[in-house]
């Protein structure tokens, strides 16, 4: 066969192949992501700067907010829909608008809601109530952009009716909202599920910086990774991060931080309550703190309120808080370990204890540093049983311990590399290395193997290179 004749079957062997791919393969390429169709929202549905060829997918907020441009099937059909994204615009200016999400994607296909590609998207939703709202919808993904000045709360994720379930938020910024930042909350009989939170910020709200209410989902829950809560409650009292359930049909489960931070956020100032950094508050359960840093709040570091039943706080770190390092009040099967609790209890109120228990029980303190308070290290009362051992008491004003026993526990300096600049790892002279016991934990708060030695550290850090093998004395340089 000639080479110009192979050439001409080649290319229509190609067409054929061509022909064949299903519309849902038909790609737009935005940020190196591919999509069936990319949208484009800016304040005058020009789409500025949009990708060639897709002047037809510019938006404003009549039609992101318009039902009919929506759809639930992958397609290329000009309607937003499964495996489609939405690009907000930078526009050089704040979109003034609200979105509220019309249908779902699809396992595999979301539908993606993203800030423009090196720019820095704003939904400034001012007079709205929401500047997103997600009600009964799953197979979401939202990225890169920031959402400020809702009426009410900036981003909200609802089930009433139906369940809101696989949704990521990314990259997401929340500020200025009148109450709540983000809020994930269903009815009773409905769940919000499998919510993951990744790198998100949610600062200068008028109440609580993230916030879960009556949601007790069979799945993951809510998960938070690497969020950051600072100076939340500009209007009312609030907490940078909170999860409540109000009664035992309506409880909150499954809610798990990792890695975040909460900071600078305001009690109320007329009564002075409130202002934490973490609230797991009534009828919460199976919910878990694991490698996050409360600091500089006005409340209490970390609480667990009333009616709440097997939670647990873990290498994490509660200090210069304005209150108590940890506080609970009728809580139930709660395990606190490996926490390095410092320097808490400032403002002079009498709520100035590393850890106060009131009315608690089955409560499990190991491998816990409680370092520097004006009140008690650890102080129990009412009706409360804590187990107490291999904890690590010093500097304390008032005593170690008060209505309780520690067995196993040390009371000299436990040599924080540099606590007044928020460095709470052990210097290698530490007495907490190889001083705790087995939780079952394998990661402490930097995400470092647990034990490097022949057991755990006490403290929210495990020392690396510990034990090490000397170097042999043998060796000879070869000729």
């Amino acid at each position: 066969m000639q080479s110009g004749q192979k050439v001409r079957k080649l290319a229509f062997i190609l067409f054929l192949l061509y022909l064949s791919i299903p519309i849902s393969a038909y790609g737009v390429t935005y940020d190196r992501e591919e999509y069936t169709e990319v949208f484009y929202l800016s304040n005058n549905g020009d789409g500025s700067n949009p990708k060639a060829g897709t002047t037809a997918h510019a938006w404003d907020s009549a039609d992101v907010n318009n039902g009919n441009n929506w759809n639930n099937v992958d397609l290329a059909d000009n309607k937003l829909g499964p495996n489609d994204c939405l690009v907000i615009l930078d526009d050089d200016a704040d979109i003034t608008t609200w979105l509220v999400v019309q249908n779902s994607g699809l396992s595999g296909k979301p539908i993606t809601v993203r800030g423009e590609a090196g720019g820095e998207a704003v939904i400034s939703c001012n007079a709205y109530k929401f500047c997103v709202l997600v009600e009964n919808k799953s197979y979401l993904v939202f990225k890169n952009f920031t959402v400020k000045n809702a009426a009410s709360d900036n981003f909200k994720i609802l089930a009433i009716g139906g369940s809101s379930e696989h949704i990521v938020v990314e990259n997401v910024v929340s500020e200025h909202a009148q109450r709540w930042g983000f809020w994930v909350t269903s009815s009773t009989d409905r769940n919000c599920d499998y919510i993951t939170f990744h790198n998100c910020e949610s600062s200068y709200n008028g109440d609580n910086g993230f916030h879960v209410t009556q949601n007790a989902p069979s799945g993951d829950g809510v998960e938070y990774w690497y969020c950051n809560s600072h100076h939340n409650g500009m209007i009312s009292n609030s907490h940078g991060f909170s999860c409540y359930g109000g009664s035992t049909e309506g409880k909150s489960s499954n809610v798990h931080w990792y890695f975040c931070e909460a900071s600078y956020n305001k009690e109320d100032a007329a009564t002075g309550a409130e202002g934490y950094g973490w609230l797991v508050d009534s009828y919460s359960t199976d919910c878990e703190i694991i490698s996050c840093y409360a600091h500089h709040n006005e409340g209490t570091g970390f609480g667990i309120g009333l009616n709440s039943d097997n939670n647990g706080i873990y290498y994490s770190i509660s200090a210069n808080n304005d209150e108590f390092g940890i506080y609970s009040s009728k809580g139930a099967n709660i395990n606190l370990f490996n926490n390095t609790i410092y320097n808490n209890g400032l403002d002079g109120s009498g709520n100035d204890d590393g850890i106060r228990l009131i009315n608690c029980s089955s409560v499990n303190l190991k491998n816990n540093i409680l370092l520097n308070h004006p009140g008690f290290g650890l102080i129990v009362g009412g009706t409360s049983s804590v187990k107490c051992t291999h904890n690590c008491f010093y500097g304390n004003a008032s005593s170690a311990l008060s209505g309780v026993s520690c067995t196993n526990a040390l009371s000299s300096d436990p040599q924080l590399w540099d606590k007044d600049v928020g460095d709470y790892r052990l210097l290698r002279s530490s007495p907490c290395i190889d001083a705790g016991v087995d939780v079952g934990l394998t990661r402490d708060f930097a995400g470092t193997f647990v034990p490097q030695g022949n057991a755990p550290d006490i403290g929210a850090f495990e020392k690396k290179g510990k034990n090490k093998p000397a170097p042999p004395n043998n060796l000879r340089l070869a000729p």
